[in-house]
């Protein structure tokens, strides 16, 4: 063998080389390639579902968030017709003081004030049912306050010592029942 062929020879045999190293490269580039379109549709798949997730909590939150105020704007209205409500009944309290049975109730309240307290009493009424008042008291052990008391009608009634007191006025019996009212009115308005 000559030195023309050993040099073909190594010639050819890094040429061989070459091209496999070559083809090892493209095929691993290509690999490569191949993965890095794989990672990167996976990460635009990754990406794509989190938007779509982030987006579909949003819409939950704003859905929710539309409910609570829709339902805090219901609940002021109720509460809105029903204070209306309340102080239409309590207007109607006044009219009823001009009412023919206003007297007895007038007479009830006195009678029920001076069942829970023992011994002399004090009666307190405003200006309009003081004379009416002295009236229904008559030879009862007790005494009408000389001072008016301000308030729609009923009275108050007290010891002689002032240390136990009675409100039996009209607005302290409304306060009362209000809530059980309140709850009679949502019953019939909303219901």
């Amino acid at each position: 063998m000559g030195l023309q062929e050993l040099r073909e020879e190594i010639l050819n045999n890094a040429k061989t080389s070459a091209r496999k190293i070559q083809k090892e490269s493209e095929a691993e580039a290509e690999t490569i390639v191949r993965t890095a379109e794989e990672k990167k549709k996976q990460t635009l798949e990754t990406v794509k579902k989190d938007v779509k997730e982030v987006l579909e909590r949003e819409e939950r939150e704003r859905v929710s968030s539309a409910r609570l105020k829709a339902k805090m704007i219901m609940a002021e209205a109720k509460e809105s017709v029903i204070k209306e409500l309340m102080d239409q009944l309590f207007e109607k309290m006044k009219e009823y003081r001009e009412s023919s049975e206003y007297k007895t109730t007038l007479a009830r309240l006195v009678d029920e004030g001076l069942g829970q307290i023992s011994g002399k009493v004090v009666v307190y009424a405003n200006k309009e049912d003081a004379s009416l008042v002295k009236k229904l008291l008559g030879k009862k052990k007790a005494e009408l306050s000389e001072e008016p008391i301000q308030c729609i009608g009923g009275v108050v009634v007290t010891s002689e010592d002032g240390k136990v007191r009675i409100n039996n006025t009209l607005e302290a019996k409304f306060e009362e029942r209000k809530e059980e009212v309140r709850k009679s009115i949502y019953d019939m308005v909303f219901r």
